[in-house]
C-alpha cells in the first residue's frame, strides 16, 4: 500500500513538474512571439515614420525653391526675408528627418538647406543646375532607404522630368512649367 502511495505521489510530483516546466515554456514562447510582433509592428511604424518626415521636408524644399528663385531684383529686403522665412519653414521639417533619417538622406537634405542659405545669408545667386542635382540624390537616397540599394537608381523618367522643369519647380504636389 505504502509503495502504491509513493508512486502516485511520484506520478503526482511528476506530473505537476510537467505542468509547470509546460506552461514556462509556453509563457517563453509566447514572450518571445510578441516581442517578435512589437519589433515588426516597430519597424513598420519607423518605415511609416520616415517615410512621411521624407515628404514633409521634400514638400518644404520644393516650397522654399519657389521662394528663392524667386524675383530677387525686388525689394531685396522683402526677399532676403521671405527666403529666411523659407529656409526656417525648410529647417523645422529637416528635425523630425535627423532624428530618424538615414545618414546619406540627413546628409543630402542638409546639402539643400545649404543651398538655401547660400542664398539667405550668404548673398549667392539661386543655382538652378545644383538645386536640381541635389534634389536629384536627395530623392535617390531616400529611395535607397525606403526601398533597399537596388532601388537607389532612379527611374528613366526622371531624367526627363529634370529637362521638363519638374525637379526644380515642383511645389506642393503642382507640376508647373519652368520660368525660364
Amino acid at each position: 500500500m505504502i509503495s502504491s502511495l509513493a508512486l502516485a505521489a511520484l506520478g503526482g510530483f511528476i506530473a505537476i513538474a510537467g505542468s509547470l516546466i509546460g506552461h514556462r515554456w509556453q509563457a517563453r514562447e509566447a514572450r518571445r512571439v510578441r516581442c517578435e510582433e512589437y519589433e515588426r509592428e516597430d519597424g513598420y511604424r519607423l518605415h511609416a515614420d520616415k517615410r512621411q518626415a521624407y515628404m514633409a521636408f521634400h514638400l518644404e524644399a520644393g516650397r522654399a525653391r519657389g521662394v528663392v528663385a524667386g524675383d530677387s531684383t525686388s525689394a531685396a529686403e522683402d526677399y532676403l526675408g521671405k527666403v529666411r522665412e523659407a529656409r526656417d519653414e525648410v529647417h523645422l521639417a529637416f528635425i523630425p528627418l535627423l532624428h530618424i533619417g538615414a545618414p546619406r538622406v540627413v546628409t543630402a537634405a542638409d546639402d539643400l538647406i545649404a543651398a538655401i542659405e547660400d542664398v539667405a545669408w550668404r548673398g549667392r545667386q539661386f543655382d538652378r543646375p545644383r538645386w536640381t542635382d541635389l534634389m536629384l540624390t536627395f530623392i535617390s537616397c531616400v529611395r535607397e532607404d525606403l526601398l533597399g540599394p537596388e532601388a537607389s537608381t532612379l527611374p528613366p523618367g526622371v531624367a526627363s522630368l529634370r529637362h521638363r522643369g519638374y525637379l526644380s519647380t515642383h511645389v506642393a504636389g503642382s507640376r508647373s512649367t519652368p520660368e525660364e
